[in-house]
């Protein structure tokens, strides 16, 4: 007779999700108001000067809903997932990834400082997606080649760490003030 581990969860383990974060930018200040105005002049051009039906309106309405979707949705700036890691347009696959560096600033200035997010490639890797030229420095063989910074309390370490070893199975390091340690 066996019995169950103690140790071992009684209950299912659920999936492991990519870890996103979704930064807004500036272009839905023009993007919003660019559909707002066409899908409206759209719907006056159909309903008043051409009498088309009202099928026709809709489209420039959906339109303004698509203006809507982008400004309150925005587009992932950090996705940690099973095919690699992508930081804004640039797609880096867990083959060409090092070291994930979490990049932590100098002094805390609150419970939840702005990080920056940096990648160490493999010497000789393939240009990742949305990049145009990677430079590898001999003289400084930690350099990060992609990085980006996000705001206060956007990224949270623990969580990324853990979707880059479930995922990528690379090494996570934080860096404060020049010193690193291994976290993952």
């Amino acid at each position: 007779m066996t019995f169950p581990d103690p140790a071992t969860p009684s209950r299912p383990l659920e999936p492991l999700r990519p870890y996103v974060v979704r930064e807004r930018s500036s272009r839905w200040i023009l993007e919003l108001p660019v559909a707002v105005v066409f899908g409206a002049g759209w719907y006056l051009f159909t309903t008043r000067v051409v009498h088309a039906p009202a099928l026709f309106a809709l489209v420039g309405l959906c339109f303004v809903g698509y203006g809507v979707f982008r400004a309150v949705r925005p587009a992932p700036a950090l996705r940690a997932g099973p095919d690699g890691l992508g930081l804004d347009k640039v797609s880096v696959p867990w083959t060409s990834i090092r070291e994930v560096v979490i990049v932590l600033p100098v002094a805390q200035s609150g419970p939840s400082p702005a990080v920056e997010v940096g990648l160490r490639l493999h010497h000789g890797a393939p240009l990742p997606d949305g990049m145009d030229s990677v430079v590898y420095d001999p003289g400084d063989p930690n350099a990060m080649q992609v990085r980006r910074t996000f705001g206060a309390g956007r990224v949270a370490p623990e969580p990324l760490a853990a979707a880059v070893r479930a995922y990528g199975r690379v090494a996570v390091v934080e860096s404060r003030a020049g010193t690193e340690r291994r976290i993952g």
